[in-house]
């Protein structure tokens, strides 16, 4: 292929994927990976960041193009040649205090989660954000251009934590602590933060209370139940309050019928077969990151949620004598985890791009959503949990299992494998 319609070729992939993957700030929304373009441009062509874009930007292109199997081996390529690349970088620590190798561990792990077929949670990367984090110290706390890489990679091992059980409270405490907290954002970030502790403690609980607790086991339930309830409020109270330009909005109340018939996948639409539940509508946010903000939320309470049907479970056996009072709780933390994981599902048409359904029905869109491939990306946390949950509805759990096995077949190994 000449060298000019090979460049010409990485440039147009590079620039659908900007689109496909970048979301941009305004009065309402943080954004997303805002500041890439620009990194992207003072990168030389054989660094980590250049070629992971282009690994990604490719497998974009492959994954939506009739020809598209050239498209898969290079970003193969592109992405091993990263890999390569980035070894040789560990050797000088210092490396990883730059925005563009932060940049491009965070394109890594999208690579790997939504195109190698990666066991997520589990990621070979994750240790390596620790520590990026850890040495870029209280600098990219007090600067917009480092932080908004920062807060990414903060969400990304609290997605990851959250499903494995993990507390990282020493890290958190360090990074969250002088946090302004009045942005939305933010303010998630901490309470997520909290109920990672909280998390953290109930499974402790769960598993060791006959070990270590014996004499006080039920005091040390009790307490963190307490904890739990007090949060859970906070958080009601707090959400209550935020300005309706950041929260969800309801439209097309009668989708999700249209939706059980029409979403069928086929050679024209990139659709899974998804059946949106209840009949609440679609869910739609002010963009993709606003949208990822109100699922990872919602999905870190499920998990406490969960959490905390599993410590009242504990509490009745070590109270048999006052086993309503728990049941009823239960019952309450049940009913919440549906309503939240139901949420989360109203969501998806929009924050996953599945919105292109048919266009000769009245009100529905045939244009893509803004940053489709990001939301696709982002949304494999809030389908696992929901997919996992012990509490949710069967119907739900279905409904999450059918998105991550449509988003498994985008794995580039899948694929070529197949031809």
């Amino acid at each position: 292929m000449p060298a000019r319609l090979r460049l010409d070729t990485e440039t147009h992939a590079v620039e659908c994927f900007f689109a496909n993957w970048i979301v941009y700030p305004d009065q309402a929304s943080p954004g997303y990976m805002q500041n890439l373009p620009r990194l992207y441009e003072d990168a030389m062509p054989d660094s980590v960041l250049h070629l992971i874009t282009c690994a990604l930007a490719f497998a974009d292109v492959g994954r939506t193009s009739n020809g598209g199997r050239e498209y898969k081996l290079k970003a193969l390529q592109s992405y091993g040649a990263a890999i390569t690349r980035l070894r040789t970088l560990t050797r000088e620590p210092k490396n990883f205090q730059s925005d563009g190798i932060l940049a491009a561990l965070l394109l890594i792990d999208a690579f790997e989660t939504m195109y190698m077929g990666e066991t997520w949670p589990h990621g070979p990367h994750d240790q390596a954000l620790k520590y990026m984090l850890e040495v870029r110290g209280d600098e990219q706390l007090y600067s917009s251009k480092h932080f908004c890489l920062s807060r990414i990679a903060i969400y990304r091992l609290q997605t990851k934590q959250l499903l494995l059980g993990q507390d990282d409270s020493a890290l958190h405490q360090t990074l969250l602590a002088s946090l302004n907290r009045d942005r939305p954002d933010l303010h998630i970030m901490f309470d997520v933060y909290q109920m990672q502790r909280l998390c953290a403690r109930a499974d402790h609980l769960i598993h060791h209370w006959e070990h270590e607790l014996v004499d006080g086991a039920m005091a040390q339930v009790e307490r963190l139940l307490q904890e739990i309830e007090e949060l859970i409020t906070s958080i009601e109270a707090w959400t209550s309050t935020l300005d309706a330009s950041l929260k969800p909005h309801r439209e097309f109340p009668d989708l999700a019928d249209r939706l059980r018939q029409v979403a069928e996948p086929n050679e024209d639409h990139d659709n899974p077969c998804f059946v949106c539940p209840g009949k609440g509508g679609v869910l739609t946010h002010h963009d993709t990151s606003v949208a990822f903000l109100w699922t990872f939320y919602a999905a870190a309470q499920i998990i406490l949620r969960d959490s905390t049907v599993q410590v009242l479970r504990l509490a009745a056996s070590l109270s048999p004598n006052e086993p309503h009072h728990h049941q009823h709780r239960m019952h309450s933390e049940q009913r919440a985890i549906v309503t939240l994981s139901s949420s989360i599902l109203r969501s998806v048409p929009k924050f996953m791009g599945f919105d292109v359904v048919r266009s000769d029905e009245p009100g529905l869109s045939d244009h893509p959503s803004q940053a489709s491939s990001l939301g696709r990306f982002l949304g494999v946390f809030s389908m696992t949990v929901v997919q996992n949950t012990q509490a949710t509805s069967q119907a739900h759990k279905d409904s999450a299992g059918e998105v991550l096995a449509w988003l498994h077949k985008s794995s580039l190994s899948e694929q070529t494998d197949s031809r």
